[in-house]
């Protein structure tokens, strides 16, 4: 706080030696131009001061405890185990050991998951509730609604981990500090600045007028559809015996193309990857992704087919909650997957406004995903450019895309790695 009246003092001596100077007639633009900067100077330092002085206080009064995601997640996690079966962690450990897609190594931080103090990625997490529910069916073990479903968990992770942490931010003190800078810097630069001397009359075509605008959308998007085949995959909607068969590895291609001429639409979650640039060198700012629901329906009672989950990582991505209306999107982020060699601005939180052009791409990720929809969606981005803004619907070679996710709330079967050898999905 002593910081904070130094300043005050500070800014208070500058603004009065200003005026007096200014009413003495004894100052030149340039000194006037300066005085405007150490006013701005004092009233930032002041500012910092007090917001400083603040957050010390805040810190040395006790705060009111409140659960992580993690520890959330770890307590019901642990309420799933005990009611499966009370599975010890040894055996656990060994059975996601020897799960698909399973990295070596993840097991080791169960320990760490269930005390609250290790977040889980969503494919050891989906392994392990996996395995409980496993287990509660072969023990015949009812569980409570909805915690038999997977597809609870799933929503349940995406619900507790949707946002990256933060740290808390205080707009209150924020808005007040913009309130002090501008009652004290904008009267008195008004008074610095104003000249009662004769003004240049303002020659015609002088003025930077901004570019022509012809209408045409300003951007250019390419997305493509990954398959999510470990927590999403397909519904099979004809019957096994006249389904092609499955690809034997995890190529994402191989199950676009399969799905694609089987017309087996995805199940559960989509993930849609899109890049977004400028027509020309021109800077075009993007303000906004939204998820538009085109059409929604009852989902499909179908075998759901699905493999073991593995694969390429996303690092930072929106998150499109279907059942919502209209859809919900959030934001994720996963520091583990980020690349060393990546520049900065690409291994950080989404954060809008973006600027894309020609030579300066951006790339973001979509994943969509449903319980009780049969939904039809589509991506829109807003931007702007000047005076002109308008919405861009995302898609590839000029044409608007439109994607198909189901939710397998009313899946009949669950097929894992076959179509030989599913198993019913219990009410």
């Amino acid at each position: 706080m002593i910081g904070g009246a130094a300043a005050l003092v500070f800014l208070v001596a500058t603004v009065l030696f200003v005026v007096l100077k200014v009413t003495e007639g004894d100052t030149s633009r340039a000194d006037q131009l300066a005085s405007v900067i150490s006013m701005i100077i004092g009233a930032a330092s002041l500012l910092v001061a007090v917001v400083s002085g603040i957050a010390s206080l805040r810190s040395s009064s006790p705060a009111e405890p409140r659960m992580t995601p993690e520890q959330i997640f770890a307590a019901e996690l642990s309420d799933l185990i005990a009611r499966s079966g009370k599975p010890t962690q040894r055996d656990l450990k060994a059975e996601l050991a020897a799960y698909p897609g399973v990295a070596s190594g993840a097991p080791k931080k169960l320990s760490d998951i269930l005390k609250g103090t290790h977040r889980p990625d969503a494919v050891l997490a989906a392994a392990i509730v996996d395995i409980c529910l496993r287990r509660a069916r072969a023990a015949s073990i009812g569980l409570p609604e909805p915690r038999q479903r997977p597809e609870y968990w799933t929503q349940r992770y995406d619900e507790l981990f949707a946002a990256p942490p933060s740290g808390r931010r205080n707009y209150g003190l924020a808005a007040a500090g913009v309130v002090l800078v501008g009652v004290i810097v904008v009267p008195v630069a008004v008074v610095l600045l104003d000249d009662d001397g004769p003004r240049p009359e303002a020659t015609p075509g002088a003025a930077a007028s901004p570019a022509a605008f012809d209408g045409t959308d300003p951007i250019t998007t390419s997305a493509v559809e990954v398959p999510d085949v470990c927590t999403g995959g397909y519904l099979i909607t004809k019957p096994v015996a006249d389904v092609g068969a499955i690809p034997e590895g995890r190529d994402p291609q191989d199950w676009v193309a399969w799905s694609a001429e089987q017309g087996m639409p995805t199940a559960s979650r989509s993930r849609i990857q899109f890049t977004v640039r400028g027509r020309s060198n021109a800077a075009i700012t993007l303000t906004r992704v939204r998820v538009t629901a085109i059409d929604r329906s009852v989902p499909l009672a179908a075998p759901w087919l699905h493999v073991g989950c593995g694969g390429e990582r996303a690092l930072r991505w929106f998150n499109a909650d279907l059942d919502a209306d209209p859809p919900r999107v959030t934001t994720d982020y996963d520091r583990d997957a980020a690349n060393d060699d990546d520049p900065p601005e690409r291994r950080t939180p989404i954060r809008f406004p973006y600027t894309v052009s020609l030579e300066d791409p951006e790339s973001f990720e979509v994943s969509a995903y449903t319980v009780d929809c049969d939904c039809v969606w589509q991506i829109e981005l807003d931007w702007n450019s000047g005076e002109h803004h308008g919405t861009h619907m995302v898609g590839d070679a000029g044409k608007p895309a439109r994607f198909r996710t189901v939710g397998r709330s009313r899946a009949t079967s669950e097929c894992l790695n076959s179509l030989t050898s599913c198993t019913p999905m219990e009410r």
